[in-house]
């Protein structure tokens, strides 16, 4: 169904003078006009689907107040015609963003990438926050405007998270796997929103999205079928966490994916504040957490060797790594397991707890090891078990080459 179409130069609802066309899709058109009564800017949209669809959008922007939102005005109508008056938003889209980036041949900086993104969450938060999902989240509905304003747009497929959505609708570049399969069960629609906010993040570093085929049909069932590319080896200069992170947002079973925006946010400023730090180096960090003053420097030592730019920090117990992991997020840990005070198992556990453990890769250096507490540390997050041997050195520089490779798939069988 076709949006009726307003003429430029036309007067509608005696207030709002059309000026020209901002954009049009698949969910209605949007004119930038002048308000003669303000005497400012707007912008008036007609959706597709009518009036009820345009108001139950209003009432979702209108319940929240943020930055990332666009401002809405007014509900007004013209010969029968609802139409919504919202915030004029001066910018550019990031769809265009991306698409001058990748003309230029250049990758994006990781610093802008990752500062996109947490303007991304912080809109996505707010949402989540209210009690809806977007499901249409992707570049062309994504605002970049003056003040380092990111503004998340086009509220036409919205949902209250309590809502089933059976029917498939989104831009299939954007559309998590189980949308694709048209079943969102009640609660988890902010889940698809943290899935395509992973596809955003692999096409900011990679400079294409992670699935597109010639045919829409064949796109959506990758999202279904097809493993992610391996964003790492497209981008080696971006932090092993933000990889890390953007292949847990696209993990196929929204189970798998990270529980909440404000989880997604923590760890995007996370490696924000390190980026800033370290000057955006491409910087691989070990914490080495062993009470064994001597046995923990021969374990820096052996990291060093493996990869030598590698910043190695040592804690002494579970109590002293938990208070640098708060401040820091490594890419490797390295994790005696008996220890006084907190021991490594209790370290891991306040990992999980506290939504870390999926954020770098743990290693156990331990001695023998009842298949129950075996068990019990890979449902932790633990990776990888390396005995207390003869042998520990040559199998820790492995460990170390391969993880400085590659982050640590979410879910992978321990060695």
């Amino acid at each position: 169904m076709e949006a009726p179409a307003f003429a430029v130069g036309s007067v509608v609802g005696g207030i709002y003078e059309i000026r020209r066309v901002l954009g049009s899709g698949g969910m209605g058109i949007v004119y930038e006009a002048h308000d003669r009564q303000l005497n400012r800017r707007v912008a008036l949209k007609l959706a597709h689907a009518g009036g009820a669809s345009l108001r139950r959008e209003a009432q979702a922007l209108a319940a929240i107040r943020h930055p990332s939102m666009v401002g809405v005005y007014a509900m007004g109508a013209h010969q029968g015609i609802e139409f919504l008056v919202m915030e004029l938003v001066r910018g550019t889209t990031l769809y265009e963003a991306m698409r001058k980036q990748v003309a230029t041949g250049q990758p994006l900086p990781v610093a802008e990438a990752v500062a996109l993104l947490v303007g991304i969450a912080e809109g996505l938060a707010a949402i989540h926050a209210s009690g809806i999902s977007h499901r249409d989240v992707k570049p062309a509905n994504i605002m970049l405007a003056p003040g380092n304003r990111t503004v998340l747009m086009d509220f036409g497929l919205f949902k209250p998270e309590f809502e089933r959505l059976d029917a498939v609708a989104g831009s299939p570049e954007y559309m998590a796997p189980e949308v694709c399969a048209g079943s969102v069960e009640p609660g988890a629609g902010h889940l698809v929103d943290l899935y395509a906010l992973g596809v955003i993040g692999f096409e900011l570093l990679a400079g294409m999205p992670p699935f597109r085929a010639a045919e829409p049909l064949d796109t959506l069932a990758m999202h279904v079928y097809a493993p992610v590319p391996d964003l790492a080896s497209l981008r080696q200069d971006a932090p092993v966490e933000l990889v890390t992170l953007v292949q847990a947002l696209l993990a196929k079973a929204p189970a798998d994916r990270p529980a909440s925006v404000d989880d997604v946010l923590g760890r995007l400023r996370a490696v924000r504040a390190r980026g800033e730090r370290t000057g955006w180096r491409d910087g691989f960090t070990v914490l080495v957490v062993d009470d064994d003053r001597e046995l923990a420097e021969s374990l820096r030592q052996v990291v060093r060797s493996a990869v030598p730019e590698a910043e190695v920090t040592i804690a002494p117990d579970g109590e002293a790594a938990l208070a640098s992991l708060v401040k820091n997020v490594p890419s490797l840990l390295l994790l005696d397991l008996n220890m006084p005070r907190m021991n490594g198992l209790e370290l891991c556990m306040t990992l999980r707890g506290a939504g870390l453990a999926g954020s770098c890769r743990i290693v156990s250096i331990t001695g023998e090891l009842r298949p129950k507490d075996r068990e019990l540390l890979t449902k932790l997050g633990v990776a990888d078990y390396v005995p207390k041997s003869p042998s520990l050195p040559r199998a820790l520089v492995e460990i170390v080459k391969d993880a400085r490779r590659r982050p640590q798939p979410r879910g992978s069988a321990p060695r």
